[in-house]
């Protein structure tokens, strides 16, 4: 297990090493736009609520002067945006829809980043409970929200799931209950697995109560089953990022949700103590994915080879930040090679992988060949042993060294 935590340490020292990186470079170093490659350090004139925001969150415990100093600059102008947002006139505010206070008055996913943005930090908690003050009021009848704020506009389970992480995230002490249960209630009506499986990963971060979090967790493993055979079977269908396209005041807003992260997310909040679903098959691969594509200083593509945001950098730290929780929780620490093995056969059985139906072939065998024997049904009893050697090398074939040898020798092969 401790390669899996000595990981996470490296992973966030990564980023932090990218933060210092940009920092340094970064031209005038007031702000931070929005992308974290060379093009965005060096365009100084580009800079926005998502990566300032980001930015803010990220650098929670920075040391490095530079990296402060681009955190206050960034958190002086969030808080500046935010009382041009709180004392504004609301029509002089939709006069300019394309301005940052425009923006946090009216739009979810500014507002709920700004929050998180905001964490932490003693000298915004006003500009924070005014935003959360907002964000209640505004609250449809339901205790839903939309894209667009407002109780008469229409609602949307990802910009609730967003605030609400948003609250959380900002230490909000609001009784959030019920808007908790009615997305509980309306998740399984949104149709794409990726973006039901992010609904559901903030409803179990949401909840509080023992059981009821249990139950959350539960809920999430059909979806999770579905991503992983929609990411394996029919990979054109699994779309990474997922975008989010709504219209506000006659433009198109947009914005990304990073699938993979939304997965090895999910794979850690059903995981215990020993991060069982992280530490081999998918979910390794995943995080190991993750790491490698973060890991340059600095970053220039991301996992799908496209400009690497703030906003996505943040979502990975918070990631990780569950993993070190649950790394570092009380509880039964398994030794490193019984935890690989328990984590290879969990995982290949939870999420329905080849192994669950070679272990029922072999066992149905197994029952065949001895009834067969028994009654010396030579022909029956044949067969049936053929069929378990089969699923013998099956079984085999299937163990993650093995696999990997062969795929090592021969890449083109499937099994």
């Amino acid at each position: 297990m401790a390669s899996l935590r000595d990981d996470v340490k490296n992973a966030e020292l990564h980023i932090q090493e990218t933060l210092t990186s940009y920092a340094a470079d970064r031209k005038p170093t007031t702000f931070v736009g929005q992308f974290v490659d060379n093009e965005g350090r060096l365009d100084g004139s580009q800079f926005g609520i998502y990566g300032m925001s980001a930015w803010a969150y990220l650098t929670r415990t920075a040391t490095n002067d530079k990296v402060k100093g681009l955190r206050s600059g960034c958190l002086a102008k969030l808080r500046a945006w935010v009382s041009e947002a709180k004392d504004g006139d609301l029509k002089e505010l939709r006069r300019d829809p394309k301005s940052s206070p425009y923006e946090l008055r009216f739009l979810a996913p500014k507002a709920a980043a700004v929050l998180e943005g905001f964490s932490r930090d003693t000298g915004s908690r006003q500009e924070a409970a005014w935003l959360r003050d907002h964000l209640l009021e505004v609250r449809r009848p339901d205790a839903l929200w939309g894209m667009r704020l407002g109780p008469c506009e229409e609602k949307s389970l990802v910009a609730t799931a967003q605030i609400l992480r948003g609250l959380r995230v900002g230490d909000s002490t609001d009784d959030l209950t019920v808007s908790v249960t009615q997305l509980r209630a309306e998740v399984l009506n949104e149709p794409n697995a990726c973006v039901r499986l992010y609904l559901q990963s903030t409803i179990v971060l949401m909840t509080a109560d023992a059981e009821q979090r249990k139950k959350a967790r539960k809920d999430m493993w059909p979806t999770i089953r579905e991503v992983v055979r929609t990411a394996g079977e029919q990979p054109f269908a699994f779309a990474n990022p997922y975008n989010f396209h709504f219209h506000d005041s006659a433009r198109v807003r947009y914005f990304c949700l990073p699938t993979d992260i939304v997965l090895l997310e999910a794979l850690v909040l059903v995981s215990g103590k020993n991060l069982i679903y992280v530490s081999a098959h998918v979910g390794r691969r995943l995080f190991d994915r993750l790491t490698e594509a973060l890991k340059p200083v600095p970053i220039q593509v991301d996992t799908i080879r496209q400009r690497p945001a703030f906003s996505t950098l943040a979502y990975y730290q918070q990631v990780l930040s569950l993993m070190n929780e649950r790394l570092n929780s009380d509880g039964t620490v398994l030794w490193p090679l019984v935890n690989r093995a328990v984590a290879w056969v969990s995982c290949n059985w939870a999420l329905g992988m080849a192994l669950r139906w070679h272990v029922i072939a072999f066992l149905l065998s197994a029952v065949i060949a001895l009834v067969s024997l028994h009654n010396k049904w030579d022909v029956v009893n044949g067969i049936a042993t053929g069929a378990m050697v089969k699923s013998i090398i099956d079984i085999v074939g299937n163990l993650p060294l093995v696999r990997s040898l062969v795929l090592s020798r021969y890449p083109n092969s499937r099994q």
